[in-house]
């Protein structure tokens, strides 16, 4: 690359890291406006008041002992000192104008340089390391949003030193050389400073877009609080309670699904699982978790959820009465959706099974969250029961000979319920049909709950 080709590689700073910075506009100047701060806040006002604490001390010293100029011209750095201190002092909690503040503290020092040096023009006082110093200082400091500006700001700065030392020609002879190097130096260090800032605000805001993906992706697959868990640090192990608890599990599935045709119920399912989902979620809180309902899973035509274990229900005292109130919402939820996307009505079932359930992830593979236990297969045994001679009669006779939707309950989930949603379920006895439950062999009585 030639050196024409560099230079306008570096005026047009048309690589990714600027090109990104200017398309994202605001975050590159809110980034900047905050290193400013936090320079002035930080160490960068200290260094500039023992720097020009140290100047303002060997200057007055020159000029009592020289005798060539007032030693009070010596405190002609005081307001670069004052705005340091002020800022220090005062800690704006804005700093959207700590990039125009530092500029401010550049024009103030450059004033003060420049005025010195053109009132004790002629006196024999010399200046030979505090213009080129200076000049140094005036063109590194910057944290302004373009290159271009800054070095435009550079030349500018550089003309204004040449302004007095041009009025004295030894002077212009003797000090042109430290003024062309402080432009240099300047800003050479002001340009490496200028990369260097970009490529971190270009890593740090990549990096923010990656894992603001992440996570947005990662919700898809896990609950709101597992994802804030893990974005403070814990492992995915540790965002679901693992263990025994007890749940009221209901198990809930299409009646003669295969005699649907599948385009039509794959597209009627993902409204209702989706209808299901947000049923639920309502109540879903964390610190302690909390929800109506925990979707376990979806099985095509099928849906397991738990009331109790692993989020605990909306009203502890009352989880009996909640599950039955989500299970009748899923066949309500159902039927509703079949008629919009059938053309006419279908029919569901579910069951509810109580008992004990773990908590756990899957060893190995993906570690997706399950449960396991009791109460699951409770469920799925109380609602396939309504195929079972004698049950299936008994439902007949209470729709009319009529299909209807069918909710069915052990007597252990019956009895937990308020008289309201009692009132809603018919007892059938196992011993006079002689039927024994599977997984259930103490049952004696069954209740069901028809035409929902």
């Amino acid at each position: 690359m030639s050196f024409f080709a560099y230079l306008q590689q570096i005026l047009s700073l048309r690589h990714r890291h600027a090109m990104y910075a200017l398309q994202s506009k605001k975050q590159w100047e809110a980034h900047l406006s905050s290193l400013a701060a936090q320079f002035l806040l930080g160490s960068g006002s200290w260094l500039i008041l023992l720097i020009l604490s140290f100047t303002t001390l060997s200057t007055y010293l020159e000029f009592v002992f020289s005798g060539h100029a007032s030693p009070y011209l010596a405190f002609v750095y005081t307001p670069v000192m004052v705005l340091c201190l002020g800022f220090l002092v005062l800690r704006p909690r804005k700093v959207s104008g700590a990039v125009w503040y530092v500029e401010v503290i550049v024009l103030a020092h450059s004033c003060a340089v420049v005025g010195l040096v053109w009132v004790t023009q002629g006196q024999g006082v010399h200046f030979s390391g505090q213009i080129s110093l200076s000049l140094v200082g005036a063109c590194l400091f910057s944290y302004l949003k373009h290159f271009g500006w800054i070095l435009a700001r550079n030349l500018l700065w550089t003309i204004f030193y040449i302004l007095p030392v041009w009025c004295v020609q030894d002077w212009l002879v003797n000090f042109h050389l430290e003024i062309v190097q402080g432009f240099i130096l300047g800003t050479l260090g002001n340009y490496t400073i200028y990369r260097m800032r970009l490529m971190r605000f270009y890593d740090e805001e990549v990096d923010a877009d990656e894992k603001k993906f992440l996570y947005h992706e990662m919700s898809k697959q896990l609950y709101p609080h597992q994802v804030e868990m893990i974005r403070s640090g814990a492992i995915l192990e540790q965002t679901m309670p693992l263990g025994e608890g007890s749940a009221y599990v209901i198990s809930w599935d299409v009646i003669s699904s295969d005699s649907y045709e599948k385009e039509s119920l794959k597209n009627m399912m993902v409204d209702i699982y989706s209808d299901f989902y947000h049923i639920c979620m309502s109540g879903y809180s964390y610190h302690p978790l909390t929800s109506r309902a925990f979707r376990l899973k979806e099985t095509g035509d099928g849906y397991i959820a738990s009331v109790g274990f692993p989020c605990r229900s909306v009203d502890p005292q009352s989880a009996a009465n909640q599950a039955v109130e989500v299970a009748l919402e899923f066949l309500e939820v159902f039927k509703r959706t079949s008629k919009i996307h059938l053309g006419y009505r279908a029919y569901s079932a579910a069951g509810i099974g109580f008992g004990r359930v773990f908590g756990t992830f899957h060893l190995e593979g993906i570690k997706a969250y399950d449960l396991y236990g009791e109460a699951l297969v409770l469920s799925a045994r109380y609602e396939s029961a309504r195929k079972t001679m004698g049950i299936e009669s008994f439902i007949r006779q209470q729709s009319g000979g009529k299909p209807c939707d069918i909710l069915m309950i052990p007597e252990s989930v019956y009895q937990q319920l308020h008289a309201v949603n009692q009132a809603r379920f018919h007892e059938i006895s196992l011993e006079s049909l002689h039927i024994t439950m599977r997984g259930d062999r103490l049952a004696r009585s069954i209740y069901v709950c028809v035409g929902v």
